[in-house]
């Protein structure tokens, strides 16, 4: 009854400029939804609550088929930030029914569904209808580019990816479609052009610091001293540089496990969480110990659905003789051949501060 009366009461005294303002903010999540520029979905469930207040008010006020599409998307993503997958997905083929001219926005929104659990031919399907029914929208076309990379088709991959870089206008966006291509290059062992297209990227989008990082990452195999550098330029002229301070410690000081580690298996099921200590930097880690054997060749695979993995391998001094490459949002991988036998940590963490959640590691030689 209270709710009732105070919609009523907001309706008697709203005007047209304050629905426009509703209006106006109910579109802006669509568009953080379709191009987000600090490259994450705005996966918060109380973002997506506070949206959803907002269309209930503007649907009280007019309802058409734009903002009954815009609450099953507000409410897909609610569910999908709170770990509900197959409503989120219910909500998404709904949406389609409401306003089949809205229909791309949705099959990207279902591919990310199925991409979560691990639906990937599913997931393929959904992007590829994104992208034919909205053929000058990118964010399909990444998302079939992340993909095809993470299953090994690289040509598919790169081109896709061009194409995505060719229908984005912005530099945030641009920015991470090319990191996307650096890493295919890096994949197809061109060092070289993945390093220049890192640069180019970073000459696009000078405010991220994603893009200096993993340029330090790509020359840390070869040379420490050029990806420290890297690092401590781009801290110097970044406001958020938690990624890099990170980065810097490792190499300068190393980090000192103590007794927060256990024995590594060849497959580990673990979690990241609030009681776990903190890297410089901020986020949480999960230490493991093990033996090796000089020549030994160590790869290790870390895979999170609700983080970023960011991994590093240790020595027994604490300081990093392997840091991991960046594959995709939801999987890192980390190579190193031993040169000294003796005790290694194999650190887990997650790749932007207070990410937290299930992951696991497998180990192969």
């Amino acid at each position: 009854m209270a709710t009732l009366l105070l919609t009523f009461l907001f309706l008697l005294g709203q005007d047209e400029s304050e629905y426009d303002r509703l209006l106006q903010r109910v579109r802006d999540a669509v568009h953080d939804f379709m191009e987000p520029e600090d490259g994450q979905l705005v996966s918060q469930a109380q973002y997506w609550d506070e949206v959803l207040r907002d269309i209930d008010l503007v649907l009280n006020f007019k309802a058409t088929r734009e903002i009954e599409a815009a609450y099953f998307l507000a409410s897909g993503m609610k569910n999908l930030a709170s770990g509900d997958v197959r409503s989120a997905t219910d909500d998404f083929k709904f949406g389609i029914i409401v306003n089949p001219n809205q229909a791309p926005v949705f099959h990207f929104a279902i591919g990310l569904c199925y991409s979560m659990t691990g639906q990937s031919a599913d997931s393929e399907k959904e992007f590829k209808m994104a992208s034919d029914g909205a053929p000058a929208w990118a964010s399909p076309k990444a998302a079939l580019a992340a993909l095809y990379m993470d299953s090994g088709r690289l040509d598919e991959a790169e081109a896709a990816v061009r194409e995505s870089i060719e229908y984005t206008d912005s530099k945030q966006v641009k920015g991470r479609q090319l990191l996307l291509l650096a890493q295919m290059q890096d994949l197809r062992g061109n060092v070289m052009e993945a390093e220049t297209t890192l640069r180019q990227a970073m000459e696009v989008d000078m405010e991220n610091p994603m893009f200096p990082d993993y340029l330090g990452l790509l020359l840390f195999r070869s040379n420490k001293d050029a990806a420290l550098g890297v690092w401590r330029a781009a801290a110097r002229g970044l406001e958020q540089g938690s990624v890099l301070t990170r980065e810097i410690s490792l190499v300068e000081k190393g980090l000192k496990v103590g007794s927060w580690n256990t024995t590594f298996k060849s497959k580990v099921t673990s979690k990241l969480g609030p009681l776990n200590p903190r890297m410089p930097g901020g986020t949480r880690y999960r230490a493991f110990r093990f033996e090796s054997r000089a020549g030994d060749i160590l790869k290790f695979r870390t895979d999170s659905k609700t983080f970023q993995p960011f991994s590093v391998l240790l020595a027994a001094d604490g300081k990093p003789v392997a840091l991991h490459d960046i594959r995709s949002a939801y999987f890192s991988y980390l190579e190193y051949e031993v040169v000294k036998s003796g005790t290694y940590y194999l650190i887990v963490s997650s790749y932007l501060p207070d990410q937290m959640g299930n992951f696991q590691v497998s180990r192969s030689q």
